[in-house]
């Protein structure tokens, strides 16, 4: 996985979502080109999810979790509904942002955990002093 920025001193290094309702967690990967971080698709029924954080969808300062669906038996992809961008909701007890997913009868509260790397740059400047003793001359 290629570290994807967020910024010029931050870059993510990986990220998992986490299911609340059992807490197993999903590592994400990236596509080349591409703004999202991506979950390994699941079955569901009769029909193939994949989830994914979409990083050019930012919405209060966090990534938007999107949906795609399609029909394991016609293979056709299913057109968005109101699963494709999910709901955030905030845990007021620890402040922590909840994504609410929803497909059918298919419900998921899930949270990012993200692990992220930051670029420091400093200059440091070396300042040395000699301090020179004058003695007299030296006896033999």
């Amino acid at each position: 996985m290629c570290p994807q920025n967020l910024d010029n001193s931050t870059e993510i290094i990986s990220i998992k979502l986490v299911n609340l309702n059992d807490n197993s967690e999903r590592l994400l990967y990236e596509r080349k080109a591409s703004k999202c971080h991506f979950a390994k698709e699941f079955n569901f029924g009769d029909y193939k999810v994949q989830l994914r954080l979409d990083w050019s969808d930012i919405r209060d300062g966090y990534p938007t979790l999107d949906a795609d669906i399609w029909s394991i038996s016609s293979g056709k992809q299913l057109k968005n509904g109101p699963w494709h961008h999910t709901q955030k909701t905030i845990d007021p007890n620890t402040n922590t942002r909840i994504y609410g997913f929803r497909f059918k009868n298919l419900k998921l509260r899930l949270i990012s955990k993200t692990t992220v790397g930051k670029k420091l740059t400093s200059s440091v400047t070396i300042v040395d002093s000699v301090t020179i003793v004058e003695q007299g001359p030296r006896e033999n």
